[in-house]
């Protein structure tokens, strides 16, 4: 699936989705808790906004003209300098996030604290899905690569968050943040399984080349994209 026939149908079922778990949410913890949860999660978006770099907008500009170029080398260059810098940029944020609510102990809902810090722990993968939908798409698979982020993980969230009711469990909004990592961890997986599936054979043998400076001067002015 390739077309935008596909895409189109993907963007429809995730707001499908998106209407369900707000609602199974929404009766499961009650509103207040649910207001904790869809404040918590609405900050960790923002910062996985920051925390990409611009990188994965500028991967989807970029990697399709190398790829099409025949330079197997800059576009795993590309890979894995993305990767790297992503992934530290996920962890420093995590540990921005996770001071941050340290130092404010006290002064806000401890409920809400704990909420952060759990999706804290998270951060870091959720930039690395970034790279690795950002890749999909450079690769001209944007139905599998939005899968992952749109669909797979709130289905595992509802999957693990259904588990944990049908053994007569009566889940806080903490332990639903937990289950929401869990989601989150199985989309990554698929991701990165689905990424290094669709890399091209010719990219994979290559020896990595790249100029950082160009790609940090065509990154920064993506860094809101």
């Amino acid at each position: 699936l390739r077309g935008g026939s596909g895409v189109f149908g993907l963007r429809i079922a995730a707001l499908l989705l998106a209407f369900g778990t707000d609602m199974i949410l929404t009766w499961t913890l009650g509103l207040e808790q649910y207001g904790i949860f869809a404040i918590s999660v609405s900050l960790q978006s923002l910062l996985l906004t920051l925390g990409s770099l611009g990188m994965g907008a500028a991967m989807v500009k970029v990697l399709p003209a190398e790829n099409a170029n025949a330079r197997p080398d800059l576009v795993r260059g590309m890979l894995r300098w993305t990767s790297k810098r992503m992934l530290l940029s996920g962890i420093i944020l995590a540990a921005g996030l996770a001071l941050s609510v340290r130092l404010l102990e006290g002064t806000i809902n401890s409920t809400l604290a704990e909420v952060l810090l759990i999706l804290a722990l998270f951060l870091p993968l959720q930039v690395l899905a970034v790279q690795r939908q950002s890749a999909l798409i450079g690769f001209k698979h944007p139905v599998l690569a939005m899968l992952p982020e749109q669909v797979v993980r709130w289905l595992a969230f509802l999957l693990i968050l259904g588990g944990s009711l049908l053994l007569g469990n009566t889940p806080n909004v903490v332990d639903v943040t937990w289950y929401y990592g869990g989601g989150v961890l199985i989309g990554f997986l698929i991701a990165s399984y689905w990424q290094a599936r669709h890399t091209p054979g010719s990219i994979k043998s290559s020896s990595p080349q790249l100029q950082s400076r160009v790609w940090w001067l065509l990154a920064a002015p993506l860094c809101w994209n």
